[in-house]
């Protein structure tokens, strides 16, 4: 059982902090807006919260004019893990694109578009191939 719910709180604290990172620095972001964007509830926000803090993931910080508000921020650590990634995906990316013609990956992305399209269609019971 134990095992279960610390594969949840794993699952939403990713979800916060991908909510928290793709915010950060264009737009402040307060315990209520992750409840709403993930329909979390406020209890459930704030213990997950506290143990993202404890792990150094984000931190508070306190709003001038009212004590009880506090912005979430990433970490230095956290940016600076998201823009290691981000590097290392555009590598990956650069490489498995080598030597590939500019026409060629827009064909390429288009088709995929179409087989993403395609298997939505399918879920919704539209399309049987």
């Amino acid at each position: 059982m134990n095992r279960k719910k610390n594969r949840i709180y794993q699952k939403y604290i990713k979800r916060i902090l991908d909510f928290v990172l793709m915010s950060y620095p264009d737009r402040e972001i307060y315990q209520k807006d992750i409840e709403e964007e993930l329909n979390i509830r406020s209890a459930s926000v704030s213990t997950l919260l506290k143990k993202m803090e404890a792990q150094e993931f984000i931190r508070r910080e306190k709003v001038s004019g009212d004590d009880r508000l506090k912005k979430i921020l990433p970490t230095s650590h956290t940016v600076e893990m998201k823009e290691q990634v981000e590097r290392h995906i555009a590598l990956l990316e650069k490489r498995l694109t080598a030597g590939i013609e500019a026409e060629e990956l827009k064909i390429f992305h288009d088709v995929l578009d179409k087989m993403q399209e395609n298997m939505e269609l399918t879920e919704k019971g539209n399309r049987y191939g």
